[in-house]
């Protein structure tokens, strides 16, 4: 998880690189919207900032999955990667209930 973070942060640093580059090209250009005359580089500038949260928020992810004494995976900062499977967790609770004993559930084959 940890290698998927930095590589995707360090991706989206870049495009966020670019972009920045971009939006400050339209803004020295002065290029306006046809209609309300408002400035083109504005409508653009949100997109880089997006790139650029994005990539602080994979960075942050990264460096939380680093401590490897907790067992635990986040796919964010403050959240916890988890699967709850519903059959998994019906044949562990029949495993606990029966003592491990007990393999198979009890099927009509089985009864016959």
């Amino acid at each position: 998880m940890v290698v998927i973070a930095l590589l995707t942060a360090i991706m989206m640093f870049v495009l966020a690189w670019y972009a920045f580059e971009y939006v400050q090209k339209i803004a020295r250009r002065g290029r306006v919207t046809p209609a309300l005359q408002f400035p083109l580089y504005l409508t653009y500038v949100w997109v880089a900032l997006g790139l650029l949260i994005g990539a602080i928020q994979y960075l942050l992810t990264a460096i939380k999955n680093l401590d490897l004494q907790d067992e635990t995976v986040y796919i964010s900062y403050t959240t916890v990667d988890t699967y709850d499977d519903p059959e998994i967790t019906d044949a562990i609770q029949r495993c606990q209930t029966s003592g491990g004993n007990d393999p198979q559930p009890d099927t009509q084959e089985a009864k016959s």
